[in-house]
């Protein structure tokens, strides 16, 4: 996904460690349909701000359409207000500023505090693992545009209705408590962020998936959504939460790369994203297996495997994923 990231085996116990972004995905953890559930709560909270596309689904995406932005009349206007992207990606949510921690990269945190609606996780540890990082990954979405609209803020936290934090697997700053930036941080030119509409996005994601599909073999593959996670009314910044459904956990074997790696191609999703971010995310039976979450903004990101699950087959190899865009290209960087 070209980004700088965290690598991580994940098991029934977390292991504290900090990270800007991290993904936990998990298969030997929780109940039956556990991660079906987990799913349904993490996006619950941005569903009226979210397109889903299904791969059946006539009419989504347009061939004609441009790969760049393009200014209609009666397009609305982008976001200029922290709150305006907040209100997007968690509708409903509550925005307040206070000073930001010493080190930070501007003096505003920015607090996000989640509507009523959205209830305190709970189950097992890792239905909350999983619903707290799909979380925090939104969280980090908003909160790296927002700062792009006022560098002033330079952290940010998340906070339940009732105060209390997303409980984060590692008690990481995503969830727990703030992420800070440090000044100057993550100045990375990214002259072409915010380049593709929405439809040649989900075109290109499309073709990604076809690919990964026919690479992994017939059957394999039972199921694939694509949800848009819009960051303003124009849907000018957006980022790709992206879940395959798969037949068993062997379907993956040999086949990391072009996952974790080749659905990136021509939309990014890290420092050299065409897009505001990209989640990826592997399933069986609705439980997650692998998958990764990155932020072009960030600059950050991470890929994971559930514990217990083993590629020895994967050599490291990517399958060819055409570049409708013109966007960033692939290269393999899973772990092995």
């Amino acid at each position: 996904m070209g980004m700088d990231k965290h690598r991580r085996r994940v098991g029934a116990v977390f292991a504290a460690s900090a990270a800007l972004v991290m993904l936990v995905v998990l298969a030997a953890c929780g109940g039956p349909g556990a991660g079906a559930r987990s799913r349904t709560a993490a996006t619950q909270v941005a569903a009226s701000r979210t397109t889903t596309s299904r791969t059946t689904a006539p009419g989504t995406t347009s061939t004609s359409t441009a790969s760049t932005q393009a200014t209609s009349s009666r397009q609305p206007p982008p976001c200029a207000t922290a709150r305006c992207v907040v209100d997007h990606v968690f509708p409903g949510a509550t925005v307040s500023y206070s000073r930001a921690p010493s080190g930070a990269a501007g003096p505003l945190k920015l607090d996000m505090r989640l509507p009523s609606s959205v209830k305190p996780l709970s189950g097992s540890a890792a239905d909350k693992a999983f619903v707290a990082d799909n979380t925090g990954w939104r969280a980090g979405l908003a909160f790296a545009a927002a700062r792009a609209i006022d560098p002033r803020i330079g952290a940010f936290q998340l906070t339940y209705a009732n105060g209390t934090a997303p409980p984060g697997p590692d008690g990481n700053d995503y969830h727990g408590g703030v992420m800070r930036l440090p000044p100057g941080a993550h100045r990375v030119r990214m002259p072409n962020l915010d380049r593709l509409s929405v439809p040649m996005a989900l075109k290109q994601m499309r073709s990604n998936l076809h690919v990964l599909a026919r690479a992994i073999g017939p059957g394999a593959v039972t199921g694939q959504q694509i949800h848009v996670v819009a960051l303003d009314p124009a849907r000018r910044r957006f980022a790709l939460d992206v879940t395959v459904d798969l037949r068993d956990r062997d379907a993956l074997r040999g086949h990391l790369c072009d996952l974790l790696d080749g659905l990136s191609t021509g939309v990014g999703g890290s420092g050299q994203g065409w897009i505001e971010g990209l989640g990826i995310t592997a399933a069986v039976d609705g439980r997650p297996i692998a998958g990764g979450w990155s932020s072009a903004r960030l600059t950050s990101g991470s890929i994971e495997v559930a514990d217990g699950i083993d590629y020895p087959g994967d050599n490291g190899t990517l399958s060819h994923f055409p570049d409708l865009t013109g966007g960033p290209h692939a290269a393999c960087s899973a772990p092995g």
